[in-house]
């Protein structure tokens, strides 16, 4: 029997002076460059959570507990200037929160604010490499923080990271030294999906699709970044939970205008009873630079969730379950191809299941280009399964109140789907994580995180008091 969720986040707060850092070049990572720190002083008005079926799924939220903790938390001191925080997640009991910043995961006590730990050991330069590895999103689960960790370079490789909340106990722990208490999976797919040259010809000497460069990369995987728990759109309450990971997606220059593949957020779901020890094993650097993919450590999805935003640039960077609602935000940069809303939040309708239908690679684009069109429909051919286009499970998106919503065929594209969006919350591509009726731990600046509450159309406002 499955175990009862605990906390799920993908989000970001903001670590401390912990250990030195030096964190990945952002353009060569899922994630942008480090944001604002001011704080949005703003009252805490509004229609806020009047719909009645709404407040009455609040019962096990820990917004409780956040009301009577701080409402703001603040390190004022990054790890690091190249580097920048990804992630927050907290225990079922607010006694800690965890805070990833690319290299380093952090831990904070909630009753003093004060960093009593963190793990290093994952940057640039850490292993003698260039790239290093990417801690993204992470989220807590039955006494465990997952992680989403990219090794691009040399590996092509791509994790699910695992600390014990108890193996953390000072700052300043690396995870080279560590016995135990950091381990990780390998994930299948966007691990291949990421390597597939899909007959573009563009390979490195591995001949595997080349990290930043137009061609390959299925979906136009760039790696992986969300993470939460949560259970699948459409399934009753009580349904068992599974792991979900969502993709990066490359999406500037040339990805906007000669890519039709890459309009997808991409979500793969994982069923954590299979994390067995021939698979979640101790993690050292070696793994991550190793190109071998053995199938022995591979952890293969069981479900692909596929939401039709548009392409987003470096896709779902913070994905978050909301337990009361079952729905899940999607929290990017935003739609960056001509002719789309510029859209930055998307929510999943949780009561919803996914209907199937057949993935649009780009067989359908309506391309003036000739000499463009032409690559599109070849690439396309790629995605085709015994002479035919698979059929993919879509999420249906939530009608957002007071926001865009729209339902027609997008650009050049030929994909006739709704979309409905809009802006994410205060700097929440770098932290935001569900506490239950309405309420939310945002992050609001580059070192900063305060907590919000939402009303049913998902418009945010700060709690100061």
């Amino acid at each position: 029997m499955m175990k009862k969720i605990r906390f799920t986040i993908a989000a970001l707060l903001t670590a401390a002076v912990f250990v030195s850092c030096s964190g990945t070049d952002p353009e060569a990572s899922s994630s942008e460059p480090p944001l604002s720190s001011e704080v949005a002083e703003q009252d805490f008005t509004g229609d806020v959570c009047t719909d009645a079926v709404y407040e009455s799924k609040i019962a096990d939220g820990l917004w409780q507990r956040a009301l009577e903790l701080k409402k703001h938390f603040d390190t004022r001191t990054t790890c690091g200037s190249s580097s920048h925080l990804q992630g927050i997640c907290a225990d079922d009991r607010l006694e800690y929160m965890y805070f990833s910043y690319t290299d380093v995961l952090a831990k904070l006590d909630m009753s003093t604010g004060k960093v009593v730990g963190s793990v290093g050991g994952f940057g640039k330069g850490s292993f003698g490499t260039p790239g290093g590895a990417h801690l993204g999103c992470i989220a807590y689960y039955d006494g465990k923080i997952y992680g989403s960790l990219e090794y691009k370079d040399p590996g092509k490789k791509f994790f699910v990271c695992v600390f014990d909340e108890n193996a953390i106990t000072s700052v300043g722990m690396d995870m080279k030294e560590m016995e135990s208490g950091v381990d990780a999976v390998l994930l299948y797919e966007p691990t291949v999906d990421f390597r597939d040259p899909l007959g573009d010809g563009i390979v490195g000497e591995d001949g595997f699709a080349e990290n930043e460069k137009i061609g390959g990369h299925k979906y136009g995987c760039s790696g992986i970044d969300g993470i939460t728990f949560g259970r699948l759109p459409g399934s009753p309450e009580g349904s068992r939970e599974y792991m979900m990971v969502a993709y990066g997606i490359y999406g500037k220059d040339a990805w906007t205008t000669d890519r039709f593949d890459n309009d997808y957020n991409i979500i793969q779901v994982y069923d954590q009873d299979e994390l067995t020890p021939e698979k979640l094993f101790r993690f050292t650097y070696e793994r991550g630079l190793d190109p071998d993919l053995s199938e022995q450590e591979a952890l293969h999805a069981v479900e692909t969730l596929f939401v039709f935003t548009g392409n987003t640039h470096y896709g779902t960077q913070n994905l978050e379950y909301e337990r009361d609602t079952g729905n899940i935000l999607l929290v990017t940069y935003g739609t960056k191809k001509t002719n789309y809303p510029g859209c930055s939040l998307f929510v999943v309708d949780g009561s919803a299941a996914p209907e199937k239908t057949i993935i649009q690679a780009g067989q359908n684009a309506e391309i003036r280009n000739k000499k463009t069109a032409e690559a599109v429909k070849a690439r396309s051919q790629y995605y085709r399964v015994d002479e035919k286009y698979p059929q993919i499970d879509l999420c249906r998106l939530k009608r957002l109140e007071s926001a865009f919503c729209e339902e027609k065929t997008w650009g050049e594209s030929g994909i006739f789907a709704l979309i409905s969006g809009t802006d994410a919350p205060a700097n929440s591509t770098t932290g935001i994580m569900s506490l239950g009726g309405g309420y939310w731990y945002i992050a609001d600046g580059a070192t900063s995180v305060s907590l919000y509450r939402s009303g049913s159309d998902y418009s945010f406002n700060i709690v100061l008091k």
